[in-house]
């Protein structure tokens, strides 16, 4: 008998304990959680930092459904230094303009697949006019995730005083440190 109870207790625990990783971050139990349950994502971020969510029609970004920057907590101009900004774009419509990894592998720099959370994500380094940029890119189901960091792009173009190897090396850095390291390991993406 308890060989049966067994084998029907053990899928079940399984199961529910997947639908929930993918639905509720892991992290810091001092952490708050961000969920967007109409979006289907979540993560987890730590109590220094609160989230601001702004129009997306304030955006002009085709395909863009969902905003949420992460701004320190004690920041009296949250739009102007997000810590971390999450851009969630629904693609298939071919009217938005959604990037698959082939095209990924052209347009990034230091193109790289890493664990983020429940999935994995693409790192992407781009240029701009004396700058560079990081991001993770997640695709999952119709959905376009883009996490940057846009504080510390600005720092790292500071401390690299204009030499794009130096830049994209603290970016990089920057992506295992904290508090970085900890939200995307806490990242939730349903699928849809």
């Amino acid at each position: 008998m308890k060989c049966f109870l067994l084998a029907i207790l053990v899928p079940a625990a399984v199961a529910t304990a997947s639908s929930q990783s993918r639905v509720t971050p892991h992290a810091n139990r001092s952490w708050h959680l961000y969920r967007d349950d109409v979006n289907g994502i979540a993560f987890s971020y730590p109590p220094d930092l609160r989230v601001v969510t702004p129009s997306v029609a304030d955006q002009h970004i085709e395909g863009l459904v969902s905003l949420v920057l992460l701004v320190r907590a004690d920041d009296p101009r949250p739009h102007r230094s997000p810590t971390v900004s999450v851009h969630v774009k629904v693609c298939g419509d071919r009217l938005v303009s959604c990037f698959d990894e082939a095209r990924l592998r052209i347009v990034c720099d230091r193109f790289e697949s890493f664990p983020v959370g429940d999935g994995r994500a693409f790192q992407c380094v781009n240029y701009g006019r004396a700058a560079c940029h990081w991001s993770a890119v997640v695709l999952r189901g119709k959905r376009e995730v883009t996490i940057q960091t846009p504080t510390a792009d600005y720092h790292a173009n500071q401390d690299a005083g204009g030499s794009r190897p130096a830049c994209v090396e603290r970016l990089i850095a920057n992506r295992k440190t904290s508090p970085l390291a900890g939200i995307l390991a806490s990242f939730a993406v349903e699928s849809r």
